[in-house]
């Protein structure tokens, strides 16, 4: 990077990300400071963080990821109170943790994973929690991609793209130019709901070296999303303050030393949608109530003393009711061959009928499939114009039965065959609306009632235990200004989700009266 970038004394943003830049940052970009925006991850750059950037007090988003930088964190930058974001992952950046950062009054995201950190997370690294105002980003736009924790380069929970000069077509080719692998994309606008009381919203140190308990002062940041602190080497217990994390949604704290049970707690965290504790050293029994219940058994694995659902039931042993068997082993002695001898008939009994039951299901479910597939392949023939011919089964066999046990609106049970009727094999002519995570359909059920039928437009890492836990999880978010979630199902690859469905369509199109639809609202 040439040194003359500084003499540009009105330049505001630097974003060079995703190129072949090497050496070191130059310091003479102290000079340009009304600099707010220097964005350079995913180059070659080597060296120190100059010391000299916290003379650009305008910064409010520094992002220097994926590079080969080295040496620690400027204590400098605690001087610069409009910092919002700092991303400094995937370097070999060493030393502590305790620097000034605390001391950044704005700061809402720090992402510090995979670099060469030590010694223990710093309680004052919170104390601005509480106190951020509305800060420098309500407004702008950003893109946020979710790593699937695979990749050799990118091992964070995600990654925070530039919020300037996204475009829609460029979404489709993010997978390319990306060199991370990512199970989610989300996009949006900065806005954040928080007025002097605001904290972090995301906190990646995982992959370093750091040391020590969990700080109990983490459970002071109320607005907190993401926390990620796994594959390190702390220890002692998970704080019960950690229930102060009541917007979290991403909890990560695998591959540590942590020992003692789960905080009962944490069950009061309802918007919990993804945790990892496996390989520490926990004990006692997994919370048995929501969110714990919707979570798969390998967030939970390798915790020696940890027991109950998902994982194998708790045992108690009990020798209280040895004596009372010892002395009825004599009766048992005397009526066991009789016992034997009923139980040989029953047996065989039983056998029998299930032979017969298992015979008769067979046909009819022979029956069924040949009925749908003829069904399917009867609709894709007939609407091979306009009719979408990709949903079109793979097997009979994968028929839609959408469980509704967790939802506050009973619905009667679909088959695929029911949806593809009711939205006529997904016409065109049923098509109400399109989105950035897909496409919406009418569907007009036999007796009456309209459904509409989203189809996800499918993004290859997540698993089907995942997306029943996110959908279990929203389905029991109730508003009244939410749609509700009726129901959802998986298809081959496709995911539907089934929503009440909005007579009078979307707010927008009523409140610029697109189509004349001339509803009055109070």
């Amino acid at each position: 990077m040439p040194g003359s970038l500084g003499f540009l004394r009105k330049l505001r943003d630097l974003m060079i990300w995703l190129n072949q830049l090497h050496r070191e940052i130059p310091r003479q970009l102290m000079y340009s400071q009304e600099l707010e925006n220097l964005i350079l991850d995913f180059n070659e750059l080597s060296g120190k963080i100059p010391d000299s950037l916290s003379n650009c007090t305008n910064l409010n988003w520094i992002s220097l990821s994926n590079n080969k930088l080295s040496g620690g964190i400027p204590a400098s930058f605690g001087r610069l109170g409009n910092l919002a974001i700092l991303k400094l992952g995937n370097n070999s950046i060493s030393g502590s943790t305790r620097t000034k950062l605390g001391d950044c009054r704005s700061l809402i995201w720090l992402d510090l994973n995979t670099n060469l950190l030590n010694g223990s997370i710093p309680p004052a690294l919170f104390k601005q929690s509480g106190n951020i105002a509305v800060g420098l980003l309500t407004g702008k736009r950003y893109i946020y991609i979710k790593n699937d924790g695979r990749s050799k380069q990118c091992h964070g929970a995600g990654y925070l793209l530039e919020f300037g000069g996204i475009k829609q077509e460029q979404l489709d080719r993010i997978s390319s130019q990306h060199p991370c692998n990512f199970t989610r994309v989300y996009r949006g606008i900065t806005q954040p709901t928080f007025n002097h009381n605001g904290s972090m919203i995301l906190l990646d140190l995982s992959y370093n070296r750091l040391e020590g308990n969990i700080p109990k002062e983490l459970g002071s940041m109320y607005y907190l999303s993401v926390l990620n602190l796994g594959h390190n080497g702390l220890s002692g217990p998970i704080p019960q303050e950690l229930q102060g994390l009541k917007m979290v949604v991403i909890l990560d704290l695998l591959y540590n030393r942590l020992d003692g049970p789960i905080p009962q707690s944490l069950t009061s965290l309802t918007l919990l949608g993804e945790i990892d504790l496996s390989n520490n050293n926990l004990n006692g029994t997994i919370p048995q109530s929501a969110p714990f219940d919707t979570f798969p058994d390998y967030r939970f694995l390798n915790n020696s003393g940890l027991c109950g659902y998902p994982l194998p039931g708790c045992w108690k042993g009990s020798n209280s009711s040895s004596n009372g068997q010892h002395q009825m082993s004599h009766r048992r002695q005397a009526s066991l061959a009789g016992s034997v001898a009923m139980g040989l008939l029953f047996s065989l009994f039983c056998i029998f009928g299930l032979i017969i039951v298992a015979i008769e299901t067979k046909k009819r479910r022979k029956k069924k499939e040949t009925a749908i597939e003829a069904y399917i392949e009867g609709h894709s023939q007939s609407h091979s114009g306009t009719a979408n011919s990709a949903w079109k089964l793979t097997s009979a066999c994968e028929a839609l039965s959408i469980s509704l046990a967790t939802f506050d609106m009973p619905l009667r049970k679909l088959t695929f065959a029911d949806i593809l009727e009711a939205t006529n094999g997904f016409h065109d002519d049923t098509l109400v609306g399109s989105g950035g995570f897909g496409d919406v359909y009418r569907a007009q059920l036999k007796y009456g009632n309209n459904l509409a039928i989203k189809k996800l437009i499918h993004i290859s890492g997540q698993g089907d235990q995942g997306f029943m836990a996110e959908m279990e999880t929203i389905g029991k978010i109730k508003h009244r200004n939410l749609v509700p979630l009726l129901g959802y199902c998986k298809v081959g690859e496709a995911r539907l989700l089934v929503y009440e469905y909005m007579k009078y369509e979307s707010l927008d199109d009523i409140l610029l009266d697109r189509k004349k639809i001339g509803i009055k609202l109070n």
